[in-house]
């Protein structure tokens, strides 16, 4: 166990090394393919989603009395309640168990406040970063929500093939994967806590498939 958390965290220290300019002190471009990254890493940011939350859900009444009214049949197979009552339950399955996790697990950020004291003991202050809210760091939360909006719009797709597209999919599945490459690129995470939060993204679909099985008002959720 211990020699694979050591490749773990060379395979990541490789990563962060190599996919951040963050240690590139001499480059007129130092900085610009971390902010990339950082956008990237914003787009799956908790606190975004739960301040669309509101705004999803007044959307999603409008288009479903448009759905009926105007004939939007696309629009509302995507944004109706059911839907958008689906997903945020299950990114409260994710909100949950990332948080029991976390603090089970109490690993430290690859690059948490005693990592950073190790580096500019050596005289290699290569950081500037902005550890988050929280300073653990398995699993990923942004990986496993990613995984959870992700698997949502699979599901609606082979639910309702005229409502999310393939291309669609594809799209959100390669957002997946880059919002996880982000979380190790910019030092927030080891390889093994995106992929940890992967898997528990696909379990929170199941829970959350599983929660509303077991709901008499079977109709405000996705199955």
């Amino acid at each position: 166990m211990k020699s694979l958390i050591d490749i773990d965290k060379r395979v990541s220290s490789y990563i962060f090394y190599h996919g951040s300019d963050i240690v590139q002190k001499n480059s007129k471009w130092r900085g610009a393919l971390t902010k990339i990254w950082k956008l990237i890493s914003l787009t799956n940011d908790g606190i975004l989603w739960v301040a669309m939350f509101p705004g999803l859900v007044y959307y999603s009444r409008e288009v479903h009395r448009l759905g009926y009214t105007k004939g939007n049949n696309s629009l509302y197979a995507v944004f109706k309640p059911n839907n958008v009552n689906f997903l945020y339950l299950c990114l409260f399955v994710d909100l949950c168990l990332i948080y029991t996790v976390k603090n089970t697990f109490k690993r430290v950020r690859p690059y948490g406040s005693v990592h950073m004291d190790q580096e500019k003991k050596n005289n290699r202050t290569i950081l500037e970063l902005d550890i988050g809210p929280d300073k653990f760091s398995f699993p990923s939360g942004h990986s496993s929500r990613a995984m959870v909006i992700t698997g949502c719009a699979i599901l609606l797709h082979h639910k309702s093939p005229n409502s999310v597209t393939a291309n669609v999919s594809a799209a959100l599945a390669v957002w997946c994967a880059t919002i996880g490459i982000s979380r190790v690129c910019l030092g927030r995470h080891y390889v093994t806590d995106v992929i940890a939060g992967l898997v528990l993204g696909a379990f929170d679909i199941c829970v959350g498939s599983f929660i509303c099985s077991k709901i008499p008002v079977k109709k405000y959720f996705l199955f």
